[in-house]
């Protein structure tokens, strides 16, 4: 059964008033801190010969908020139809001559809601396929769809460039805000160390994987552990993880080293598991670390440079590993022999 609900704040005629909301509904209300009195339900069947399942305080006046949206909604479906596109037309007066457009390009604003720089980009293209590589001559916009009066967006909250703000107009390309790129200005200074961090630590892993100096450490790593102490290997692998995660990313220490590591000690009868245990060991280090990018954000944030946070938090840091290491000795999660 197709059921047409509208709730929260749209107010109905027409619904008897219910003497109470249903459990589940009034539980769901009590959660969210929302008292019974400021919200209006009415839930009926499409059909109009159904009865109304439920009508709760739908005379009540309320502010519509985005239930308006139904409004809208239901007049673009009643008046183009669900099958309606919003289409563009652009019309070209002039000739093309050797990839040159000579004359005037029109486009004629319609109405469309999302004409956004990745559908003018595939305007564009379209023009490209037809052998236009350059325009040489004048574009005109042409917006006389809608007449409006005028619109000031700045009445409101005085932000004129939110999207909620922006006024009518049959040629909207880019929903007629400027927000977008003003966020990413306001945010652009932040970003953009993250970005190359994360680009150079990549470079640098690929160098360290391509070139092999990641095997090559871990056989210098192995053969500098004496013989004798091949039972503690746990231990040995703990005390490794906090300079190995520390100079080397998560990806290459765990993927690179720690399998070598773990079997070394498997000749050794330390189990693999054990070996896993010790070396989330130096985590306790890690963020301090120069491969992390989200450190390099945080730190930007809070306008402090990475070295003087190094050295506040370095040793404290060494100092929560050892706790979980003598932890996990204590609670024979990894074995000291």
């Amino acid at each position: 059964m197709r059921l047409g609900v509208a709730g929260g704040v749209l107010a109905v005629g027409g619904g008897a008033l219910a003497p109470s909301l249903p459990a589940p509904v009034e539980a769901a209300l009590a959660r969210a801190q929302i008292p019974r009195e400021a919200v209006s339900i009415y839930a009926a069947p499409v059909e109009a010969q159904r009865p109304v399942r439920l009508a709760w305080q739908t005379r009540t006046a309320m502010n519509p908020a985005s239930v308006m949206k139904l409004v809208t909604t239901y007049a673009a479906l009643e008046q183009l139809g669900p099958a309606y596109v919003w289409r563009t037309p652009v019309y070209l007066d002039g000739v093309v001559d050797q990839g040159a457009f000579r004359g005037t390009v029109y486009i004629q604003g319609a109405g469309d809601p999302k004409l956004v720089s990745e559908r003018l980009w595939l305007l564009l293209g379209r023009l490209q396929g037809m052998g236009v590589k350059v325009i040489v001559g004048d574009v005109v916009l042409d917006h006389s769809a809608f007449q409006v009066a005028g619109h000031d967006a700045a009445a409101f909250d005085n932000e004129p460039f939110r999207p909620y703000n922006a006024g009518p107009d049959a040629l909207l390309i880019n929903y007629k805000t400027k927000e977008q790129g003003a966020r990413v200005t306001a945010n652009g200074a932040n970003a953009m160390p993250v970005v190359s961090l994360i680009f150079a630590a990549g470079i640098f892993m690929g160098i360290m994987s391509g070139t092999k100096m990641i095997d090559a450490m871990s056989k210098v790593i192995i053969s500098s552990i004496p013989e004798a102490w091949g039972p503690h290997f746990a231990v040995i692998t703990a005390l490794i993880s906090l300079p190995g995660t520390f100079f080397l990313t998560n990806d290459a220490f765990y993927f690179g080293v720690l399998p070598v590591l773990v079997k070394a000690a498997a000749t050794y009868n330390v189990p693999a598991e054990e070996m896993a245990r010790a070396a989330l060991i130096g985590q306790g280090s890690h963020l301090l670390s120069p491969l992390v990018p989200s450190t390099y954000l945080l730190v930007g944030l809070g306008k402090v440079e990475f070295g003087d946070l190094q050295k506040f938090a370095i040793l404290p840091a060494i100092g929560i590993s050892a706790i979980w290491l003598v932890t996990a000795l204590a609670l024979g999660h990894i074995h000291f022999g």
